[in-house]
Parts: C-alpha cells; structure tokens; sequence
C-alpha cells in the first residue's frame, strides 16, 4: 500500500517516506508514529491508542510519543502555529488532517492536468491572470472572478486554485482587504492546488507568499520559494515574490539576482521592469533606483507601481518636492491607502504639518468605508516626529498581522525609531534572522 498527502509518499512495503522523489530520513519508531497517523487520516486517535499501534509489545510513556510527534512536525516542515499535517487535541490525542490518497499495489498515480482541457475555460484562466497582472483592485477582483469561472467548470484544476490563492494574497498585500480575511482564504486554496499537484511548483509560490506574509514562518517561505524555483523554473513570480522576502531578510545580492532572472523569464514586465530597482532603494542606493524607476515610467507613464518607488526614492534623496509632485499626481490617479500616506510623510519631512494631518484625516475618512493599514498611518507620524503615535500603529499593525510589518527590518521610512527600545522589541518579536 502506498499512502499520498501534500508533497509526500508513504511506501509501507519499503518502509520509506519520500518527499517529490527525494528519501526523507526517519527513525524506525517515528516512521512506525506517521504510518498509524496517516493509516487513520481524519480520526481522532487517543494517546494510549496511539502508544499500543507503535509499541504494540512494550510499554513506554507518553513522552516516548510526544517526541515522535515533535519530530515527525518538524520533519514534515509544520510551523508552531500552522497544523496542516497533525492536529494534537489537549489531554486526549492526535489526529492527522492533511487530505491522503490511499494506492494499492500495481495502481499508478492519478494523472495530473496541468492546463484547461477547454479552450474558452482556458482563455478564462489567461485573462483572470492578465488582470491580475495588473495589481488593481479591480484587475484583483477579475482574477478571483475568473478563477471561480475556471474551478467551476473543471473543479480538479490545480491552477484554479492557484488563480484563486494569489488573487487573494494580493488583496492582501496591496491592503485591499484585512489580512485577517484574504490570508486565509489564499492558504486554502493554495493548499487544494498543491493536494491536486503536489509538484506544482505555482502552487508552493502561493504557499511561500502566505508563510511569508502571514504566517511569518521565515524558514518555511524560504523552502517554498526553493521549491517553486526549482519545480517551475520558468515561473517569473516564484523569482519576483522571492526577491522581496530576500530583501526583507537584508540578502540584497541574492535579490538583485532573483529579480534579475525573473526579467529574462519576462522582459516586457512592467512590475519586473520596476522592482529591478528595489535593492538599490533599500540599501540606500537612491540616484540609481530613480533611475531604474523613471526608466519604467518612460516605456508606461501612467504605470503607478513605478510612480510610487520613485516618489519614495526622491523624498529619501532628499529631493521633497519632486517627490510630493509624483505622489500628488499618484493620489489623483490611483488614490490608493499607502499613496495618501507618504504624501502625508513627504509634506510632514518638508515642515507641511498642516497638509500632512490633511491626509491623516483622509485616512480616517477612507477607513469609515475599509480598511486601513496601521503600518501606513504610521508613516505619516513618523514624518511629523510623532515617534510614541508611530510605535503604537506599528505594534497594532503587527498585533493585527498585516502583511507590511515583514519589511519593519529595512524600510527606510522607519530608520530614525531604532533608537526607541519599543522599536527594538518589536522587531525582537519578529525574530528576524541574524
């Protein structure tokens, strides 16, 4: 009997759980722990139940099968907060969750459809990724219309899910929707794509952008992005959405390379086109990301992902009132949360005070009909020396989970608090690597 779940393959005869092809190494006793887990998927086992299925002839103590579990969690990749596998339930059990295909000998593996089988479901697939392409919340909205088109008529498509997954992870990350709603929603989906295929490497992509975003899991966004790269190396987003996190983490050589390769994947991308600049930005390289920006702008002038990096770049060249031009002209066309907030920063830093608190107001009025970030309020306080007013948004803003507060290590918006013990222990709490 062989027994399929997520990304992996139980082998009874063989004694054997691989990983996409590749031996995991497990202790016989802890191989013996997962087998009974897996072989009673979905049930609650009790802990003594449990102990006589692995020590049928021994007698041994709980802790013997805490560790087994402790293990096999950190084997299977299960971040502290995230039980996708084994679900303990207090003083009782454990019952494992993750969806498993049971195969009997000589049956082959389930065909895996990679791609529409109908043209029209197929160019419904295309255009929903084309709006999403586009980051708007309304391009947004088409790709999560679209994908509910595509699961509809053919509900075993693993890139449905997909389609679904990142159009709510932008949602989440563009701050079109609380995080507490759209994360969720995207790791769902994300989950039934990589159930479908386990070695969708599209799907692992999702995964990663959620574990990175949301769940906070460093290790875990890291292995997923790996694993998109490799699975799908043609994949242009896997390379892009990787480079953010490698700046997050302060690796800005190793993102400079990412972005670079997912623009020899994709050249014409504009959002590629813009994001080659970014670790230029972030390691305070200023004149050269503007440059890199304004070179987005002259091949699509209305293209406002480029017109908000540059905006930012200018105001930390020190060059203001090119920068309140470009976010006055991106508030008139895009009036988007974090747009209205730098340009509240950059008429704070140029002793604005008065249009500054103009755009907080706007903020409040905005959140009477949505949400609003934490994070971008606390922009504007930080630009008017309002350091305890920053600290507060930014500890709401991580008590709340949004998605921003991965960057609170290297935004340079946010540079002048790391004298505040309050800044420090915040970022303590994110437990940044090195």
């Amino acid at each position: 009997m062989r027994y399929e779940f997520d990304e992996y393959t139980l082998l009874t005869s063989e004694r054997l759980l691989r990983r996409r092809g590749e031996r995991v190494a497990l202790k016989p006793k802890v191989f013996d722990t997962l087998l009974a887990l897996v072989r009673n998927h979905g049930r609650l086992l009790g802990k003594e139940e449990l102990i006589g299925l692995i020590w049928p002839d021994s007698f041994v103590e709980a802790g013997n099968l805490s560790q087994n579990i402790f293990t096999l969690r950190r084997v299977l990749g299960e971040s502290p907060h995230d039980h996708r596998f084994i679900v303990t339930v207090p003083g009782y059990g454990y019952r494992f969750v993750a969806k498993v295909r049971e195969i009997g000998e000589g049956e082959g593996p389930r065909p895996r459809q990679k791609t529409p089988k109908d043209i029209d479901v197929y160019q419904t697939y295309v255009k929903g990724r084309f709006f999403w392409d586009k980051r708007t919340e309304e391009g947004l909205r088409v790709g999560l219309s679209s994908a509910r088109a595509v699961l509809e008529a053919e509900p075993e498509l693993p890139l449905g899910y997909v389609g679904l997954a990142d159009s709510y992870l932008l949602m989440g990350e563009y701050l079109y929707l609380p995080p507490g709603e759209s994360f969720p929603l995207a790791l769902e989906a994300a989950r039934k794509a990589l159930a479908l295929d386990p070695t969708l490497g599209e799907a692992h992509a999702s995964l990663a952008e959620y574990a990175f975003f949301y769940g906070r899991d460093w290790a875990g966004a890291e292995r997923h992005y790996r694993d998109a790269i490799k699975l799908s190396p043609d994949y242009a987003s896997a390379r892009h959405w990787y480079t953010w996190f490698l700046i997050a983490m302060s690796r800005y050589e190793d993102a400079a390379e990412q972005i670079r390769q997912a623009q020899i994947i994709d050249p014409g991308s504009l959002i590629l086109n813009t994001i080659v600049g970014l670790p230029h930005f972030y390691v305070g390289r200023y004149e050269r990301a503007i440059r890199q920006f304004r070179r987005t702008l002259e091949v699509e002038p209305g293209y406002q992902n480029a017109r908000y990096y540059l905006g930012s770049a200018l105001v930390h060249a020190g060059r203001h009132e090119e920068a309140i031009s470009e976010f006055e002209t991106m508030v008139a066309a895009w009036p988007i949360q974090q747009a209205i907030a730098l340009l509240g920063y950059c008429y704070a830093v140029s002793g604005r005070r008065d249009e500054a608190s103009r755009m907080l107001s706007r903020l409040d009025e905005l959140e009477r009909q949505r949400f609003v970030a934490a994070y971008v309020r606390a922009f504007i306080h930080v630009g008017l020396n309002e350091r305890t007013l920053a600290l507060d948004q930014l500890e709401r803003a991580y008590d709340e989970q949004e998605p921003w507060v991965v960057f609170l290590n290297v935004d340079p918006f946010f540079r002048g608090l790391r004298g505040e013990p309050r800044f420090m222990r915040l970022l303590g709490r994110l437990r940044f690597p090195g």
